[in-house]
Parts: structure tokens; C-alpha cells; sequence
């Protein structure tokens, strides 16, 4: 543009602008398709107050039910100490009478009678506290139902929390989308008068400039929302495991802060199918030009490349599915038995395994769900090669077995209930243990229940690692690695689920031997 055609246009926009003032016409007027863009957004702005509404009120009802679950767990903790006062006492009393007893039969002094009336005590002292432990073990019955209770409500409450975050995300980019439109016009106007064509253009332009901007804020601030919900739904749900400065509280630290794990690798899929798209038209170009040197197969396999590679999502959500089924199957536990206090290595090692415990688990499926997004990039990619690379090559056993083993590390939860079925007939993990045999132990009971307990979820954590390692040697295998053989795979597979429900596994060994009188006594084992 010249001089001259500038000073022309720059004249016409102070004129029109100098016309709508003396004319009374107001420049943020808004056009009819203007109108109806904001009548659009504010109806999105009241839905998502509606919808912001409804969540909170969600969120209170979850507040008094994990309220009420708690009070109720109280209780029943209440009710098991007063059993265990209540036995301590039958039993003090049972010893008193047996003391009287000996002494009364040791003087000789005693008459029949008197001694008859003593053995009498004794047995009554003897009834007392067989009914006062059996009151002791219907109260602790009682609490593992009561605790998952208390957790499911935990779990609802974390959830309606992150659905309010993001209703209140939605709702503050609905009225910045507002804002910046009624902004955006009132600028066009100003800067343009709706002088010419080209000021409409330059209008519109703005205008579209803004929403997208509103648009983007407002994915982005639901992204971050959703993302330290998520955060706060683990440290939520994951007990004193997640405490702040434990070796706990870290593993819980690394799946808050890593959520955007997923979005890379399927950012990279994303460029890889643009990248496969790109030479595939190369290839299909190459073809026409030259059929002979270069077959329809590769273009073609580039292109099945790109869309599977697009696709990540959806042939992850797939591969689950296929191992899984719609729904995800979770083996339960029975809880654990026992308590410990004091600094002692008794102490040490529940606190450890307490503080470790969830979070290990947590941390290992988590590993899953990234493995096997690797493992479907992987398989995917391999659909570029050929027929020669053997096992690895599109249609090679190495290949199918990456995609299978994507879906088993997808479906962690339901592959450990699967193998506990097959081995134990149960899908419920026993893990709370009780001694049979508590003679000379006196007070110490709970301590070794809680030694126990801990190195219960020890085991359960290795058979977790046991269980990945498998999976990872039946792909090496697959693909005929020579450091990898099917026996090392089922060994793994196989003891990492004797590990994980190592109760069921003393409980029949116990069994065969006919020492449950002497052993420990798992609940919930077959």
C-alpha cells in the first residue's frame, strides 16, 4: 500500500468514526450474528452454573455420608476395645479362680465341698471367657465392613470433588468466554469504525481471535483443574501412605505430578501419524510414477500406521477391553489384623509397610498403564516393517503378543482377580491374619499380628512386581529372546500371585500338615 493510499484510508476510518459519534450510533452495537454468538454463550454460562450447582450439592450429601461412615467405624472401634477390656478381665478372673483352685488343693485342708464350689469358678470363669471372646471376634467382624464402607464413601467424596472443580473451571471460562466477546467487539468497533469491508474482516477476525483465546483458557483451566483433583484424590484416598516428607508420600507425589505422561505419549503418536501420512503420500506418489520399484503395500501401510497411531486412544481403550471386558474386576482383602507403638523393629516395619503399602501398588499400575501405551506405540510401529523381521515384523507372533501384553498391563487389577480365581477359586485376597496359638505372649499379640500384617503386604507388593516381570518375559519370549524362556514367565506369573494371596497359600499348606490348631488362621481363605 502507498502513501497516498494510506492517508485515503486512515481519512475514511476518522470520518465514519467522527459520522457514528454525531450520529448517536454506539460503536459495541452488536450485529445479529454477534447477538446470537452471545445469547449462545450465555446460555453455556448458565448451564455451567446449573451444572456447578448440582456438583456442590453432590459434593455437601458425599461430606455428611463419609461423616456418618466415620462415626460408624468409631463405634465399632469402640465396641472392640470394650470387648478387649471385657476379655482381659474373664481372663484375670479365670486366673484367679484357678490360682484359688491349686492353693485350695495343694493345703489339704479343704473339704470336698469347698473344692467342688472352686472347680465350679473356674468353669463359670472358664464360660465367661470363651462368650467374651467370641463378643471380641463379632466386634472385629465387624469393622472390615465398615471400613470399606467408610473408603467407598472417601472415594465417592474425592470424585465429587473433582467433578466440582471442574464445573467451577467450566463455569469461570464460561464468563471469561463472555467478557472477552463483549472486549473483543467493542476494540473491532473502535479500531475499525465498520467503515469498509476490510474493517469487518479485521472485526471478525478479532472477534474469532478472542473466543478461541476464551476457548483456550478455558480447556486449559479444566485441564489444571482436573489435574490437581486428581492430585488431591490420590493424597485423598491414599491414607497416612501419602503423607507429606514419607517414602510414601513421594510415590503419591510422582502419579499426582505426572498426569500429563499420557498426553506426551500420545502427542508423539499424533506426530508419528502425521510423519506416516506425509510418506505415505510420498510412497502412493512414488508408485504412480514408478509401480514396479515401489509396491502398493507401502503406501498403504503407512496410511493403516497413521490412523492406528491417531487412533492410540481408542486401540488402547480396546486392547483393555478385550482382557478386562467393560468393567475392571478388583480382588479384594479381608483387612489386616493387629497394631503396633513404641520405636521398636516391630514398629519400624508396620510403619513402613503402612506408609508404603497402597501407594507400591498404586505406583505399579500406574507403570502398567505407561508400559502399555509404549507397547501399543511399539506394535504400531511395527506395522511399517516387513514380512523378514520374523516375529517382530506386522504380523509376527513378537507383535501380537506386544498388543496382548499392552492389554494385560492395562488390566493389571483384573489379571491379578483372574489368577487368584484360577489358583485359590476366590477372588477375595486373604490378608488378615490371627495366631492360634497366643500362649506366653501376653500383651504382645497385637505386635506379632502386626508384624504379620506388614509382611503380608510385603509379599503382596513383590507379587505385584512378580506379576509385571512375567508379563514383560512372556513378550521377550515371544519375540525369541534368548534370555527369556516360558518357564521364567509362568514362575513369575504363578508366584507372583502366591505372593499376593500368601494368607490362602499358609492356610493350605497348614492344612495339609494338619497344624491350623498351632498355625495362623487367615480370614477369607479357602
Amino acid at each position: 500500500m502507498s502513501i497516498l493510499q494510506r492517508k485515503i484510508f486512515q481519512i475514511v476510518c476518522i470520518a465514519t468514526l467522527l459520522t457514528a459519534a454525531f450520529t448517536g450510533t454506539a460503536f459495541a452495537q452488536l450485529s445479529q450474528q454477534q447477538q446470537q454468538e452471545l445469547q449462545r454463550l450465555e446460555q453455556e454460562r448458565a448451564a455451567a452454573q446449573a451444572a456447578l450447582n448440582n456438583q456442590q450439592s453432590i459434593v455437601n450429601q458425599n461430606n455428611a455420608s463419609v461423616g456418618s461412615a466415620q462415626q460408624a467405624l468409631n463405634r465399632a472401634n469402640n465396641n472392640v476395645l470394650a470387648a478387649q477390656q471385657s476379655v482381659t478381665s474373664a481372663q484375670t478372673a479365670l486366673t484367679q479362680a484357678e490360682n484359688q483352685l491349686a492353693a485350695a488343693e495343694a493345703s489339704g485342708t479343704a473339704t470336698p465341698a469347698q473344692i467342688a464350689a472352686l472347680q465350679s469358678a473356674v468353669t463359670t470363669a472358664q464360660n465367661n471367657l470363651t462368650a467374651q471372646n467370641t463378643a471380641l471376634a463379632t466386634a472385629n467382624a465387624a469393622l472390615p465392613a465398615l471400613q470399606a464402607n467408610l473408603a467407598a464413601a472417601q472415594l465417592a467424596q474425592a470424585t465429587a470433588s473433582t467433578g466440582l472443580a471442574a464445573a467451577q473451571a467450566a463455569s469461570r471460562a464460561a464468563a471469561e468466554a463472555i467478557n472477552a466477546f463483549r472486549r473483543a467487539v467493542l476494540q473491532a468497533n473502535l479500531d475499525t469504525g465498520n467503515a469498509t469491508q476490510n474493517a469487518n474482516v479485521t472485526l471478525n477476525n478479532l472477534i474469532n481471535n478472542a473466543l478461541r483465546d476464551a476457548r483456550t483458557a478455558a480447556n486449559v483451566a479444566a485441564r489444571q483443574a482436573r489435574n490437581a483433583a486428581y492430585g488431591d484424590a490420590i493424597r485423598a484416598n491414599g491414607g497416612d501412605g501419602c503423607t507429606t516428607g514419607t517414602l510414601g508420600g513421594m510415590l503419591c507425589n510422582i502419579m499426582a505430578t505426572s498426569t500429563g505422561g499420557v498426553g506426551i505419549i500420545t502427542g508423539f503418536a499424533y506426530i508419528a501419524g502425521l510423519l506416516c501420512g506425509f510418506l505415505g503420500i510420498l510412497k502412493l506418489r512414488q508408485h504412480v510414477e514408478s509401480p514396479s520399484q515401489v509396491e502398493i503395500w507401502d503406501p498403504i501401510k503407512r496410511f493403516v500406521a497413521g490412523g492406528a497411531f491417531f487412533s492410540l486412544p481408542y486401540i488402547s481403550d480396546v486392547l483393555r477391553t478385550t482382557i478386562e471386558g467393560a468393567t475392571s474386576t478388583v480382588a479384594a482383602d479381608t483387612g489386616f489384623n493387629g497394631a503396633s507403638s513404641g520405636v521398636g523393629l516391630d514398629a519400624m516395619i508396620v510403619a513402613l509397610m503402612s506408609n508404603i503399602g497402597v501407594p507400591s501398588i498404586w505406583i505399579i499400575g500406574w507403570f502398567g498403564w505407561i508400559a502399555g501405551l509404549i507397547f501399543v506405540f511399539i506394535g504400531i510401529s511395527r506395522l511399517l516393517k516387513t514380512e523378514q523381521e520374523g516375529p517382530r515384523g506386522p504380523s509376527g507372533i513378537g507383535t501380537i503378543m506386544t498388543f496382548l501384553i499392552a492389554g494385560c498391563l492395562f488390566s493389571l487389577n483384573s489379571i491379578v482377580s483372574f489368577l487368584n480365581g484360577s489358583v485359590f477359586n476366590t477372588d477375595t485376597i486373604a490378608t488378615n491374619a490371627t495366631l492360634e496359638y497366643t500362649d506366653g505372649l501376653a500383651g504382645a499379640v497385637d505386635h506379632v499380628h502386626a508384624v504379620i500384617s506388614a509382611v503380608i503386604m510385603f509379599a503382596i507388593i513383590l507379587g505385584w512386581i512378580s506379576l509385571v516381570r512375567g508379563l514383560f518375559i512372556v513378550r521377550g519370549v515371544s519375540e525369541g529372546n534368548s534370555q527369556a524362556s516360558m518357564m521364567a514367565a509362568i514362575t513369575h506369573l504363578i508366584g507372583g500371585v502366591l505372593a499376593i494371596n500368601l494368607g490362602s497359600v499358609i492356610m493350605a499348606v497348614q492344612n495339609t500338615l494338619n497344624i491350623t490348631d498351632y498355625g495362623i488362621v487367615f480370614a477369607g481363605a479357602p
